[in-house]
């Protein structure tokens, strides 16, 4: 449940490790970090500068305008 992040070099209960690609939608063999508290977009976490909890609303909306991409089907 709780896996160490490597942002803040700690236990993070919405830290997560798996080897499933989002943009593929399937398990590709290479393990990928993920935060459970990034909303919308690519919930990586190796675009993040600092913790998305310690970021400022200002940071998590340029952020948000800089990696998240919408696709309409």
């Amino acid at each position: 449940m709780f896996e160490k992040c490597s942002l803040i070099e700690k236990l993070c209960a919405f830290c997560t490790h798996t080897d499933y690609n989002q943009k593929t939608k399937d398990h590709d063999g290479v393990v990928r970090e993920y935060c459970g508290m990034i909303v919308g977009g690519d919930t990586t976490t190796e675009n993040l500068s600092k913790c998305w909890i310690k970021m400022s609303k200002y940071e998590k909306t340029k952020f948000k305008k800089d990696n998240v991409v919408f696709t309409w089907k």
